[in-house]
Parts: C-alpha cells; sequence; structure tokens
C-alpha cells in the first residue's frame, strides 16, 4: 500500500515533468520568445582589442552583462540592428573606432549586421546598449 505522501509525490513529480505547473511566461518573456541566439563583437583597430559576448532571449540570458535591456532594444526594432536608435549618449570626443557585428538568427531569420562607429561609447550608445560590454 502506498502511503498518499509518497503518491502525492509522485503526482507533483509527474506534473513538472510534463509541464503542467512550468512558471507562466510574462508578456515580455512571450513577445521575445521567437528571438533566437545572437553572437555580438566588437573589435577595435588592434587584434587584441576583441570582446564577444553571446545573447539569448526569452528568457533573456547569455554572457551580455545586461541581456534584458539589449533583448529590449532587438525586439522593439523586430531584429532590425540598424533601426536601432539609443541616441546620443554623453561620450568622449575621442576617435578610437570599433566595429561591432552581430550575427545570428532572429525571428526565423539570419542575422548580420556591422557597422563602424568613432568609439566604444558611442557604439553602446547608439545601440541602445546592445553593445555595452
Amino acid at each position: 500500500m502506498d502511503s498518499p505522501r509518497l503518491v502525492g509525490t509522485a503526482l507533483l513529480a509527474a506534473a513538472m515533468a510534463a509541464g503542467a505547473l512550468a512558471p507562466a511566461a510574462t508578456a515580455a518573456d512571450q513577445q521575445r520568445a521567437h528571438l533566437g541566439v545572437v553572437n555580438l563583437t566588437i573589435s577595435g583597430h588592434d587584434a587584441k582589442d576583441l570582446r564577444t559576448a553571446m545573447l539569448s532571449c526569452g528568457p533573456d540570458a547569455g554572457t551580455h552583462p545586461d541581456p534584458g535591456a539589449a533583448c529590449e532594444a532587438i525586439t522593439d526594432v523586430e531584429g532590425d540592428f540598424h533601426a536601432i536608435d539609443g541616441g546620443n549618449g554623453l561620450c568622449p570626443l575621442i576617435y578610437d573606432p570599433v566595429t561591432v557585428r552581430a550575427t545570428g538568427v532572429y525571428d526565423g531569420r539570419a542575422v548580420d549586421y556591422v557597422d563602424t562607429f568613432s568609439n566604444a561609447c558611442i557604439a553602446a550608445s547608439r545601440t541602445a546598449g546592445v553593445f555595452a560590454f
């Protein structure tokens, strides 16, 4: 004869395995659920100056320091990195050009974005923090 506690534990485990008790996704997670994985790079004039981050949205994850803000910026423009408008933040007027690149998949479409900015601060500002790492 099974004890009620063992039966209850077994039912709980079965429900969790079936996904019946999974936490409800937030509206923002549902909106970003179609975003795939994007690899981000920032490279300067020196070959040693290369930074990379991986960004996955819905749920927000990866090696980006602020995946929530980066995912929101990308989602707001439906994956069109050229359309991201972070405005003009306060950045030093130092010419130290960087090239940024995003490759991956968004909503089933390949993403291959490349742009050059006069310095890393401006790159981070104008891309609404997507390249702030």
